[in-house]
């Protein structure tokens, strides 16, 4: 599922500036179950660490995807994450790159975009082992899935640095 101008504009802008200056972020890779591999075998990124429930960014995300989807949060995990551009290079040219996967373990996955508007910086869905769909990024742009869908992000990234918000999400059913 897609939803447009997630977060009010005001409030999208206040974390997006929060995230130019006020987050730290630590060199690593994902999946971060592979371990003992240099980082350029997965998919080289920078994040934060998980964001607690007295985060201001935590709070709005619950309560502006509880309020679009009426979905009812039970647990969530949440972080800020951004890649460069010349890392995904250097990991195509080694042929060392992030593959599709699940995100076992909730109900929900998806990612909100913040400053890119690019096919190429979108997440691609898989049916079958095949890619089927590509949601290109759009700043404010929340796209959202069911865990055990298959998916990556779109590895041929356009911008030097793509910022997004990856989440998880276990709800109260």
């Amino acid at each position: 599922m897609i939803i447009e101008n997630f977060y009010e504009e005001e409030i999208f802008k206040k974390i997006f500036n929060l995230i130019n200056t006020d987050y730290p972020f630590l060199k690593t890779y994902q999946p971060q179950t592979w371990k003992n591999i240099n980082r350029m075998d997965g998919y080289p990124c920078y994040e934060t660490d998980i964001l607690t429930p007295e985060n201001f960014i935590f709070k709005e995300f619950v309560k502006t995807f509880q309020e679009k989807t009426l979905f009812k949060i039970k647990l969530l995990k949440t972080l800020i994450r951004k890649t460069y551009k010349n890392e995904l290079l250097e990991g195509r040219k080694n042929k060392k790159i992030f593959k599709p996967h699940q995100d076992e373990g909730f109900d929900l996955a998806g990612v909100i975009y913040f400053n890119s508007k690019h096919l190429n910086d979108g997440t691609v869905i898989f049916s079958n082992q095949k890619p089927s769909i590509i949601v290109g990024s759009q700043p404010n742009r929340c796209v959202y899935y069911n865990c055990l869908q298959w998916h990556q992000p779109n590895i041929f990234q356009e911008l030097d640095v793509r910022i997004i918000q990856p989440f998880f999400i276990t709800l109260i059913k």
